[in-house]
């Protein structure tokens, strides 16, 4: 799910325009604030994505470790 230009191969994603990137993207947004991007997905019931950022003060703590 998280491939650069991947798609599912079916007749519903044949039918949905995009081109496989999305994801790729948020998640290295995502990654790139600290954070963590994950996915759930059950066939029939749907996908779940999950994003978790740090707090403001964790962030801050981060930078002047790294200091």
């Amino acid at each position: 799910m998280f491939t650069p230009f991947f798609r599912a191969d079916n007749a519903e994603t044949r039918e949905v325009p995009g081109t496989g990137l999305g994801l790729v993207i948020c998640k290295q947004i995502v990654e790139l604030h600290g954070g963590r991007l994950t996915l759930k997905s059950a066939r029939g019931r749907g996908t779940v994505v999950r994003v978790e950022l740090p707090a403001p003060a964790e962030i801050a703590e981060q930078s002047s470790d790294a200091a």
